[in-house]
């Protein structure tokens, strides 16, 4: 069960607070926002990973509007502060109000990127069941997760445009994750004007599921877990990721919901430029096989509404249902 102390960077079982019971490298403090205007017309996302036992942080920011992506790749070496202290350079992150609210400050002079923004809970949070994945015998992921919708107040600047209004996302996780080693996965962070929908589904490249949880979220906060995600890609030639997905969500009460989403924008996550352009095709196509994964800003269609979200999705691994061959890690 979690508590407000499991909003702060404070985890390693049972040894003093300056020691991890842990001596993976891949061990981490992490948070993540996603956040998005009504329109999607502006998206970003960001966060902030800390691996002690490495001795660095890296704190990150992606950024959005009309095809063009702006990235801010912070890292560093930590310092006895950094339980309190969350943030590289110009990238700090403030808990507030356990498990409610959160301060997010970001800066991309060389972007010109602009905010001072304050997430605020919409619902509790969705704690994920335990999650521990092998690849060849090396665990690439075991870690307690849990991700939490809501709106965020303030601005963001992009130049001479400034947004407002966004909603979305936060996540928290802690423990062991090897990103680039990660199996095949779909993931859907979805604020709905009376709810949410959160899933993670983790497949083989062959298609079989090794994981999934998740939640549907109603108004009064009341939930149904989700225990399967069966997904229909449109996939263009070239694309690691679709224009267009079917979904049919399978909850624990023996319902289904299905849903589809058409792509707005994306964010591909990994090792980019600074700055570039979907119109480019050249940088496209860079992004598209240097991502580690790939988020959709998406327009949904669920139960008779609308609304924008992120569709996540992880294909490194390959999935021979859509012909995606494995990329290199």
């Amino acid at each position: 069960m979690l508590s407000r102390l499991d909003d702060h960077f404070a985890h390693q079982n049972n040894r003093p607070l300056d020691e991890l019971d842990s001596r993976d490298p891949f061990w981490q403090e992490a948070l993540y926002f996603n956040l998005h205007t009504p329109d999607g017309r502006c998206s970003a996302i960001g966060g902030l990973d800390v691996f002690p036992n490495s001795g660095f942080a890296a704190a990150w920011l992606m950024v959005e509007v009309a095809g063009t992506h702006c990235v801010n790749f912070q890292t560093g070496p930590i310092d006895a502060n950094w339980r309190d202290e969350m943030g590289v350079g110009p990238l700090r992150f403030q808990v507030i109000e356990p498990m409610q609210r959160w301060r997010l400050s970001l800066r991309d002079e060389a972007n010109g990127i602009q905010g001072e923004l304050e997430f605020e809970a919409r619902f509790a949070p969705v704690h994920f069941r335990p999650i521990r994945l092998e690849a060849g015998g090396e665990v690439v992921f075991d870690q307690s997760y849990f991700n939490q919708i809501g709106r965020f107040h303030g601005t963001l600047s992009v130049g001479d445009q400034t947004f407002s209004g966004f909603s979305g996302l936060r996540a928290r996780r802690w423990g062991v994750i090897n990103a680039q080693k990660l199996p095949f996965y779909n993931w859907i962070s979805l604020p709905l004007a009376e709810g949410a929908i959160v899933a993670w589904q983790f497949e083989t490249p062959e298609g079989e599921i090794l994981y999934c949880d998740g939640a549907l979220i109603r108004g009064d906060g009341s939930r149904t877990a989700i225990v399967r995600l069966d997904h229909q890609w449109d996939l263009p030639a070239g694309n690691r990721h679709p224009t267009r997905v079917d979904v049919v969500l399978h909850l624990a009460d023996g319902g289904t919901l299905p849903l589809s989403c058409r792509q707005l924008a994306t964010h591909h996550v990994g090792a980019m430029p600074p700055r570039w352009s979907d119109a480019v095709p050249v940088e496209r196509a860079y992004a598209e096989t240097g991502a580690s994964s790939i988020e959709l800003v998406g327009e949904f269609a669920v139960a008779g509404e609308t609304a924008v979200g992120i569709y996540d999705i992880a294909s490194r691994p390959g999935y021979r249902r859509y012909g995606l061959p494995a990329l290199d890690c």
